[in-house]
């Protein structure tokens, strides 16, 4: 089996987080604070359809290795974890190569001046979806031609200084990187940002004071691809302990020649409110809201915890972008299965776009057994002169039951609809919808055995996009 990896070509700039993790030694105050837990993980697999086809489906099995690292460090001055792995496929098919994935989720706070300078380090490793359109919308394994390995860097020190009894400055300057195998221009970003904050006052006014700059410009052209100059004033109120209010205003420019979008700040003032009430113990609600749309602009977070159950509604409207995304995601960590649905998710496309998301979210938990439910509806306008628009709904339903001390079983469902892409070549409808059915045994307190089924299926407007796939597998793992 021949894997070829590509080196991306920021492997230096990379390795200023391998700086970090080879300098955080020295923050160790005894060698117990560390953890280091290699693991190896190999698998087989099933499919009655490699590739996703609508026909000529191609039956395979395919072995799956995956050796993995995490290690963790929590100490005073260094919090510092990494969750890494490899996973490397061998199709028995001759009609697909060998490939592999890179999984990474990995962060490091450092405390180099005590209370005055930080460091703050993330970097991340997966697989992005080239085409949301693509087939390949369920797991890489199955369809890798409809995604690319992705890395993403961030490291931001900063200065805290507090002056006087209450005012707290923060000074920060970050740079940022997110490179693709394939697919995309590599971009490299740098941003400053000055903030005053005097909420620590016990008076019931406060005000804050904020000011940012972005410029994010592409590796291979030197050419801007996002730029954001922002400052705000605020003013807050505390009328209570259950109740915070805010209003403010500002200036933003996102540097958009003609947006499609009218509510787009660019070069232009705004004004803003805001306010957090907890009603109750187990009840919040969160709203934000800017009369001009910026990189955090319209939101609102209500959560209600009962004794088994947690409720949680969520609105968020903002100017975005696959690569501000990319930065803010959350990699899959190695204890996840490389089998697990993927969500949602935009195509790879340079240009800005307005992001308007709605999700449900209700989790229930009953002895041993748990119930999860996701209701979500996002929608993507492209700022750019294609007027190209993405809108997608969907709905997961989950269930795991704990069997015993080492057993375990969980069950999903997961179905979705993406609407016609506005202004698009293809005005088709897509249906998708998925079972995953697996059962988890510890061998030992080291070893776990994984046993899986699932099914896919696509339909389609467009008939030469629709597919069924069924599959299974089993894969053993061992903590070192």
């Amino acid at each position: 089996m021949a894997i070829i990896t590509r080196i991306p070509s920021h492997r230096l700039r990379l390795s200023l987080l391998g700086l970090t993790l080879v300098a955080a030694p020295g923050f160790a105050e005894e060698t117990k604070d560390w953890q280091i837990s290699p693991s190896l993980q190999l698998g087989v697999d099933y499919s009655d359809n490699l590739n996703l086809a609508a026909s000529d489906q191609t039956e395979t099995f395919f072995g799956t290795l995956t050796p993995g690292i995490s290690i963790n460090r929590q100490g005073r001055y260094l919090q510092l974890g990494l969750d890494y792995n490899l996973a490397l496929v061998d199709y028995s098919s001759e009609t697909r190569s060998d490939s592999y994935f890179h999984r990474l989720n990995a962060f490091a706070d450092a405390e180099l001046v005590e209370d005055h300078l930080f460091v703050n380090t993330q970097a991340g490793a997966s697989q992005q979806l080239i085409d949301n359109r693509s087939a390949g919308n369920i797991d890489p394994r199955l369809s890798p031609d409809a995604f690319t390995n992705t890395f993403s860097f961030t490291i931001t020190p900063s200065w805290r200084q507090r002056i006087g009894d209450y005012t707290d400055i923060n000074l920060s300057a970050g740079y940022d990187a997110v490179i693709y195998q394939n697919g995309a221009e590599d971009s490299e970003g740098v941003s400053y940002s000055l903030s005053f904050d005097t909420r620590a006052n016990p008076n019931k006014i406060y005000w804050t004071l904020q000011t940012r700059k972005d410029n994010a410009k592409s590796s291979n052209s030197n050419s801007t691809l996002e730029k954001n100059d922002f400052a705000q004033l605020q003013l807050g109120y505390r009328h209570s302990q259950q109740l915070d209010l805010r209003v403010g205003g500002g200036y933003s420019d996102s540097y958009i020649d003609n947006p499609t979008d009218t509510n787009i700040a660019s070069g232009t003032s705004f004004w803003s409110a805001g306010l957090s009430w907890n009603p109750s113990p187990r009840t919040s609600l969160d709203l934000n809201y800017s009369n001009k749309l910026q990189s955090a602009s319209r939101g609102a977070v209500l959560t209600h915890r009962r004794k088994r159950g947690t409720l949680s509604l969520s609105y968020q409207q903002n100017l975005s972008s696959v690569r501000q995304e990319q930065l803010q995601n959350v990699s899959p960590g190695r204890d996840q299965q490389l089998i697990d649905f993927i969500g949602n998710n935009t195509s790879l496309n340079e240009g800005r776009f307005i992001s308007e998301a709605l999700k449900a979210n209700y989790n229930y938990s009953f002895r041993k057994s748990s119930l999860s439910l996701e209701l979500s509806s996002q929608s993507r306008k492209f700022q750019d002169l294609s007027n190209r628009v993405e809108e997608d709904v969907g709905v997961n339903v989950g269930w795991s039951l704990q069997l015993s001390a080492r057993s375990s079983m969980d069950i999903s469902y997961d179905w979705s609809v993406l609407e016609p892409n506005t202004n698009a070549v293809s005005l088709a409808r897509d249906y998708r919808s998925g079972v995953n059915l697996g059962m988890n045994r510890k061998l030992s307190p080291d070893t776990a055995l994984a046993l899986y089924i699932r099914y896919n299926e696509q339909r389609s407007d467009e008939v030469s996009r629709q597919f069924e796939e069924y599959g299974s597998g089993a894969s053993i793992s061992h903590s070192f």
